[in-house]
């Protein structure tokens, strides 16, 4: 040992050279080094740039990015520095030799100029304007005018970094090692006009540009143009992907020229995108520290930041020196790779060709249930941005496997799916490429048909490459198009008119830049009763312009605050978490709220009313949080108005305004009373105050930047109505967008309150620039009937809450409404709505759980007994024909039968049977709640033989809809009867995993294991409500305990809408076999409710 230690001190003497002479040597060895930078023709060689470029870089860093010199060190020194690290992806070890500088001179100098750097990105780095057509695509015939409104190309790449190793799974995606992953936009002269670094190598290109577009530096795509993506990506209308199982790679198409409008799109498309493929190349060959595969030196911070100032450098250079053989390299590079790409692919479909010897002959039985697994599937909302997913495949093999009694897997499915589209793509391409009409379908021969002239028509207008011969023709004419309406509806074949711009004419692709898809609606011609759906409604002549196609299925209008494009769409006001949280001990936790959100998103509300933001600040955080998270990414595409209550005065429109503004589309909507008992006991205004009030209110909630407000007359049921046609003008002059009429103590029937609508209608100055609301209490059972009322005498809003939940007899029933508008749709004039219905039964059930508040059996559409029959007539009539007692189908809600699965659960059931059944009972429940569950449902199955659906929904309520954890229930033990007290020992466990038992005594095991309770917790309460059930019959039945507390001595209340103070009151609920459980379980619950608000206001 002594001699390895004598070793390398040996090796570390240094010469005996006075400290001044060596700085002197050092100094003199750097401006050698640097003068041979400058001056030597070194400088491409060493940092990769050109002498001239260096100077200007060094210029703009020290003028625009903050870059000083220092005492002893030149901003040329820290700027040849960095470029040399970067530049040759060297130590800060090596660099410092090299330098004659201490590695902790290098790394400060190194992150000096770093900064400077990212100083610049808002000057090198700048989105598209999209008022100039790129050079790129105007110059060249191919490209121009087809791809005219094109701005640039998105794409992702990987960069290595070092993380912590308990990090590292997150980090490790598709490579081997941990990377971050990059996404970045450019222009097609190789510019970079957008970088998004940081991401973790596991996270999808598709997550990381869905937060691109929604966040504060989001990624700006001009209106009316688009950027080219990989067939990864979704479609939308700024997003273009290439035709899916259609040749693409650059090198594919080298020996084998395009056969088809298709290919030649791909090719073009390809042509184009990979301007991205070639920047990232030209990036990573000029600076390799971004390249390298080795493990970085800096933390994965730093390298996100290195990545970003390689991609400003990289602009930089373009300008000023930009290097067009390096380019031509890369290229060829990247074709390089797709070759060897396209052979792999090949040799791994030959082999997966060999080695497939058994081959399924599908039959029109096995399509025709194919076709509808995937109708259900859609319905279900599983086909997310025209793509099922991964569940979808899953529960369409489950149900062919079932049906037909055969095995099926999710690759035949897809297989089958792709040759649906192959086996029609030649009359897609030929029908859409040319937008004629006259084409019907006829139910009964299911050949497409048409006059010869229109034939004749189709031969004039088809491009040369789609021209079919005689022959093909006749085949066309002849071949039976199955399963029209079914594919119609699935709209598989369905792309947006972009693809056709690649192979059709200028003035084509003008005509066809708005058709949104190939199948048309369904539509009757008077020429036969059979052609029940045609193709194309409209037959254009030469001098014509192209018209749209209709829709299939009602679809939802473009938001603007105060018009609907559509006279007969209704939009859908849920107020569930504002009015409906206002019923006692329907109190809810910033999580539920947030859940519920979700899920009314996913119904397709229009409109969420997340709260009162004056109200408190646990209501203003919750508020602020639903706008965030909710108002910017919605699901399957639609993103609903995040609006927020607030009376008329300023802080209440301020703190409204603060919550809502993070929203894509926010929402003030304030109100003042206008009756005259309101205006006379509460407000004390007379009418002049209360119209300036209004007023000025309004025009300021407009000045913060809302441009959408919505005004109620409070009362307006009541209000005399020459004053309301008065102050609903002046509103509208003020700038509100949207009037609702509310009748605030549900005193109206339905032809007077219909008539008030088209009173107001009638008579308010301006009302054609508004929207008309309802919103309607159900003090005498009438609130679903007035609002449809208002609805058909021209309101198009509706203010609903889920279950009807709200103040004293709650409100319109959201299901109710909505259910009668698609059942009953023509007699109101042809109304209709964008909501999903499948998903109303989660919804129901969620806001159940979470409110408290039980729905009673026999509620419209979503009681337990809604669907139920017992009668032995109406079971008789149910056995032959389902419609001689239902109106609707209970799938039409999200509800499965029971009877239909065959499943019987029980103690030897797996997860994939509890899943199928909770899924019946309308819960799409997955993950870490299903394995919990899955878990609590087998310990009740071994001590019960049967578990029922009631069981599952008890289970359900225990196990998911909970509170946050503050204390997790652990055990009890009771002792109770006539010989002595009762007494309990309770045992829970906090959210830090430490153990607290007590014991006490009371006048029975409840009473006492709440006392128990107690004395852990420390947080006195008071038990308004007590309530137990049994969800079954007999001995072994589960119990479902709800109970409902407040703390007398806590100062958390909430300010009504009237201005009342009203103290908190939460419920929680418990499930299971031994009574004394079921009550502990419940009072946690409870608990942890209050003591969760507790927390979040303390925060």
């Amino acid at each position: 040992m002594a001699f390895i230690i004598q070793r390398r001190l040996s090796k570390n003497k240094k010469p005996n050279v006075p400290i001044e002479e060596d700085a002197l040597i050092r100094k003199l060895e750097r401006e050698k080094l640097l003068h041979r930078l400058l001056h030597g023709g070194k400088c491409r060689e060493l940092i990769r740039v050109s002498e001239q470029a260096f100077k200007k870089l060094c210029t703009i860093l020290q003028r625009d990015g903050g870059l000083r010199p220092t005492q002893r060190m030149s901003v040329e020194e820290h700027v040849a520095r960095f470029l040399h690290i970067v530049g040759n992806d060297m130590r800060n070890t090596l660099i410092s030799w090299t330098y004659r500088r201490s590695k902790s001179t290098t790394s400060r100098c190194f992150h000096r100029v770093l900064r400077a750097v990212i100083a610049l990105e808002s000057r090198y780095i700048q989105q598209p304007q999209g008022n100039v057509v790129a050079k790129e695509i105007q110059e060249k015939n191919r490209f121009y005018p087809y791809f005219k409104n094109c701005v640039g190309a998105i794409d992702g790449t990987h960069v290595r970094v070092k993380v912590h190793s308990k990090d590292a799974p997150r980090y490790r995606g598709r490579k081997g090692y941990p990377t971050i992953n990059v996404l970045a936009a450019c222009s097609f002269d190789l510019k970079f006009t957008y970088v998004l670094t940081g991401w973790e190598g596991t996270a999808s290109d598709s997550r990381i540009l869905k937060s691109a577009l929604n966040r504060e530096d989001k990624l700006v795509i001009p209106p009316g143009r688009y950027c080219l993506v990989d067939a990864g990506l979704p479609h939308t209308t700024q997003l273009m992907t290439p035709y899916r199982g259609v040749r693409y790679h650059l090198k594919e198409y080298s020996a084998r020229p395009p056969k088809n409008a298709r290919e030649l799109f791909n090719l073009r498309h390809a042509s184009l995108r990979n301007a991205i493929e070639r920047a990232f190349g030209v990036l990573k060959r000029r600076f390799p520290i971004v390249r390298s595969t080795q493990e970085p030196f800096y933390s994965c911070e730093t390298q996100s930041d290195i990545f970003l100032a390689c991609c400003i450098l990289h602009n930089f250079l373009i300008d000023e020196d930009r290097d067009i053989r390096l380019e031509r390299e890369v290229l060829q590079e990247l074709l390089h790779e797709q070759s060897e790409e396209v052979q792999r692919n090949r040799s791994i479909m030959s082999k997966q060709t060999t080695a497939k010897k058994e081959h399924t002959t599908w039959i029109e039985k096995m399509n025709s249930t194919f076709i509808e697994a995937m109708i259900e599937q859609q319905e279900a909302g599983n086909r997310i941005n025209g793509t099922f997913t991964s569940q979808a495949y899953s529960n369409m093999v489950l149900e062919m496997s079932t049906k037909l009694n055969m095995n099926f897997t999710k690759d035949q499915l897809k297989n089958r799916m792709k040759s649906l589209k192959i086996n029609f793509s030649k009359w897609y391409d030929m029908f859409n490429g040319t937008a004629l009409s006259g084409f019907s379908w006829n139910s009964e021969t299911q050949l497409i048909e048409a006059e010869e002239e229109v034939w004749a028509d189709l031969i004039i207008f088809l491009p040369l490459s789609l021209l079919p011969s005689n022959s093909e023709t006749q085949k066309i004419k002849k071949k039976p198009f199955l399963y029209f309406p079914s594919l119609s509806f699935l709209s598989l074949f369905s792309f947006p008119s972009l693809y056709f711009l690649a192979v059709s004419t200028a003035a084509m692709a003008a005509s066809l830049s708005h058709i949104p898809s190939f199948f048309s609606p369904a539509t009757t011609t008077n020429s036969s009763s059979n052609r029940i759906r045609t193709l194309f409604y409209f037959k254009p002549t030469p001098t014509q312009s192209h018209k749209s196609f209709a829709i299939l299925c009602s679809s939802r209008p473009d938001y603007i605050p105060n018009h609907i494009s559509e006279p007969n769409y209704v939009r859908i006001f849920d107020t569930t978490l504002r009015d409906g949280e206002q019923s006692p001990g329907a109190t809810m936790t910033s999580k539920e709220k947030l859940d519920i959100a979700r899920q009314l998103a996913k119904l397709g509300v229009d409109i969420i009313e997340a709260g009162f933001p004056a109200s408190s600040e646990a209501d203003l955080e919750a508020v602020k949080l639903i706008a965030q998270e909710v108002g910017n990414v919605g699901a399957d595409g639609h993103v609903p108005v995040i609006c927020g209550l607030a009376r008329c005065n300023k802080n209440d429109i301020d703190k409204s305004w603060e919550a809502v503004k993070h929203a894509k589309f926010p929402r003030i909507h304030t109100f003042i009373a206008t009756s005259e008992i309101h205006m006379q006991y509460k407000l004390k205004m007379s009418k002049e105050q209360v119209i300036e009030k209004a007023r000025s209110m309004v025009a300021y909630a407009r000045s913060l930047g809302c441009n959408d407000v919505e005004f109620s007359p409070e009362d307006a049921g009541r209000s005399e109505r020459e004053f309301l046609y008065e102050i609903l003008g002046e509103v509208i002059k003020a700038g509100a967008t949207t009037l609702n009429i509310p009748d605030t103590v549900g005193y109206n029937w339905p032809r007077e309150f219909g008539q008030l609508i088209a009173d107001i209608k009638a008579n308010t100055p301006g009302i054609e620039n508004v929207i008309i609301s309802t919103h309607c209490q159900n003090d005498l059972g009438l609130s679903t009937a007035n609002t449809l009322e208002g609805a058909y005498n021209g309101a198009r809003q509706l203010e609903v809450t889920i279950n009807g939940i709200g103040e004293r007899a709650g409100n319109a029933s959201l299901e109710e409404v909505v259910m009668t508008i698609k059942c009953k749709g023509e007699l109101l004039g042809g109304l209709h709505t964008g909501i999903n219905t499948r998903h109303i039964v989660m919804a129901s059930k969620m806001v159940e759980e979470y409110s408290g508040l039980m729905v009673q059996p026999h509620k419209a559409i979503v009681g337990a007994n809604a669907f139920a029959h017992e009668s032995g007539i109406h079971q008789d009539g149910m056995l032959k024909n389902r419609n001689t007692y239902e109106i609707m189908s209970p799938e039409d809600i999200g509800l499965h039968r029971s009877n239909e699965s065959g499943l019987t659960l029980g103690k030897l059931s797996g997860r994939h049977a509890l899943k199928s059944k909770l899924f019946e009972l309308g819960y799409d429940i997955d993950g870490k709640e299903l394995n919990d569950l899955f878990w609590r449902f087998k310990s009740v199955a071994e001590m019960k033989k049967v578990i029922t659906d009631d069981d599952l929904v008890a289970l359900v309520s225990d196990e998911v809809f909970q509170p946050q954890v503050v204390w997790k229930f652990g055990d009890v033990q009771v002792t109770c009867g006539t010989l002595g007290l009762s007494t309990a020992t309770v045992k829970l466990i906090d959210n830090e995993g430490k153990e607290y038992i007590a014991c006490s005594t009371g006048t029975g095991p409840v009473d006492a294991a709440y006392k128990a309770v107690d004395i852990i917790v420390k947080a006195p309460v008071k038990l308004l409500e007590y309530s137990m059930s049994a969800v079954t019959a007999g001995i072994d039945a589960i119990a479902s305990t709800r109970v409902v507390i407040n703390a007398p001595d806590c100062n958390h209340t909430t300010t009504h809408s009237s201005g009342d103070q009203v103290m908190r009151s939460y419920s929680g609920t418990g499930a299971s076999m031994d009574i004394v459980i079921s009550s502990v379980r419940a009072y946690v619950s409870a608990l942890n409710k209050m003591l969760g608000m507790k927390i979040q206001a303390s925060k």
